[in-house]
């Protein structure tokens, strides 16, 4: 399993690469994100927006939220341990992200 630091060097690295290959999505305000309980199928890089991130109903502690030149990547951690997400997340403002599906970022 690769640690947080270097996954971010290698995305850093790989970043021209991947970049045009994520795919853009639009989330409103209330929508949700996804489910605790629901396995990674890729990575969220939030561009613009914010999310609640709550573990049945009360605020979750864990991080959620990894720097990466000018945005958030969202649950680094749980794509990582390939482990489901441990909190829900729900869409605070209208958000925009870049998604980048599982099988582009191992290839």
């Amino acid at each position: 399993m690769q640690t947080e630091e270097k996954f971010l060097l290698d995305l850093e690295k790989r970043w021209e690469e991947l970049g045009p290959k994520a795919h853009p999505i639009s989330y409103r305000k209330d929508q949700v994100l996804f489910y605790e309980g629901h396995q990674p199928c890729g990575l969220f890089v939030l561009l613009k927006g914010e999310i609640r991130f709550t573990h049945q109903g009360k605020s979750c502690e864990e991080k959620h939220l990894w720097n990466f030149q000018k945005t958030k990547l969202v649950c680094l951690k749980s794509f990582l341990e390939e482990s489901s997400y441990a909190c829900h997340a729900q869409i605070l403002s209208d958000a925009e992200f870049l998604f980048l599906p599982k099988m582009e970022l191992l290839s």
